[in-house]
């Protein structure tokens, strides 16, 4: 992304706190994302189907809250799956129905209130890590936890609900604190305080408004040699925090071997970085496992193009795109199979 340094400051708008934004906010509770999943189940059960109703029309501010929310939910979720697999991990029940049945079921029924019940708990449970790690400072974190609550409507947890809503907009206040510290910087000409300031909201709070201009903002200070190798390691950092490890061992390898960075205290940071990930086993594990899941989609079409090469008498461009696969997959079943077929070339 290029930044038009020309153009004059972003102006940041906080998060409206009057009543009426805050009660469309809770409108996430409306049988949303993942969550609905405990909801539809109940439905299904009594033989009646329902459709998700619309959220947010016509409400630019309130959207794009939602689409962060969905964004950190569904890290959640995938975590979840990871961690809790083969159990229960819905987190919400269905709306609550004033005559006191639910598609002709009762909900004084024990199945039911028991699930209610479970949801109840499961979401107090969330709010109370999402809570732990707010307190630590671990944002990221904390957000994927309060995201799940916030589109939770089992009854009784409307506060945990409220509250959860009222973090982010006090996390986007962060965020736009953190901005404006790299503006005064920027001002002082103190590059490197500036690239501290951003790298704190790429790497904490990548579901605020805040973050897509701090990362435009880094990607401009790249152009500055006395800061550029201090942002490719921010980029990098990002990229490790955010579940992205292939990418991450890639930028960090790519600094430490950069002529232009021989030296710095960024290449020695890049180097340390990379001896300590590739002696975690985990990481490793999790790098082979990235790796051969890419391999799968993007390996085949550089087959098919040697095997056409091959086919037109083209031996030095179909040893290419199998060197492709060999140098991109390294460790895979595709770079072992790439490297056999370089070998029966002449």
């Amino acid at each position: 992304m290029i930044v038009n340094t020309s153009q004059p400051p972003l102006q940041i708008k906080s998060f409206p706190e009057t009543v009426e934004p805050m009660q469309q906010c809770l409108r996430l509770a409306l049988l949303t994302g993942g969550l609905l999943a405990a909801s539809w189940a109940l439905q299904a059960a009594a033989g009646e189907e329902k459709v998700a109703p619309p959220v947010f029309e016509n409400s630019g501010d309130t959207q794009s809250l939602e689409a962060r929310l969905r964004k950190a939910y569904d890290e959640f979720q995938k975590k979840s799956a990871a961690d809790q697999k083969g159990t229960d991990r819905q987190s919400t029940a269905g709306e609550h129905d004033p005559k006191g049945t639910k598609g002709g079921k009762p909900q004084d029924d024990p199945e039911y209130k028991e699930k209610i019940a479970a949801n109840q708990a499961r979401i107090k449970e969330l709010f109370a890590l999402a809570e732990e790690n707010f307190n630590e400072k671990k944002y990221r974190e904390s957000a994927q936890y309060y995201a799940s609550v916030v589109m939770a409507n089992a009854p009784k947890t409307e506060q945990q609900v409220e509250d959860s809503r009222k973090r982010f907009i006090e996390m986007e206040g962060m965020a736009q604190q953190y901005l404006k510290n790299a503006d005064d910087a920027d001002i002082g000409r103190d590059f490197v305080k500036e690239v501290n300031e951003l790298a704190i909201v790429v790497k904490e709070f990548p579901f605020t408004k805040v973050y897509p201009i701090a990362q435009r903002r880094l990607v401009a200070l790249k152009t500055r040699p006395d800061v550029a190798g201090t942002v490719e390691m921010v980029e990098a950092e990002a990229l490790e925090v955010g579940g992205d490890v292939v990418a991450a061992l890639k930028q960090y390898k790519s600094i430490s071997v950069n002529p232009r960075y021989e030296n710095s205290l960024s290449a020695m940071k890049a180097k340390r970085k990379l001896e300590l990930l590739n002696k975690d086993e985990a990481v490793l594990e999790k790098v082979k496992s990235e790796l051969q899941t890419r391999a799968e989609n993007d390996a085949p079409p550089l087959f098919n193009s040697a095997k056409n090469f091959l086919a037109n008498n083209m031996p030095a461009k179909a040893k290419e795109k199998l060197r492709a696969v060999v140098e991109r997959f390294p460790g895979t079943s595709f770079a072992v199979e790439a490297a056999k077929q370089l070998d029966q070339i002449p």
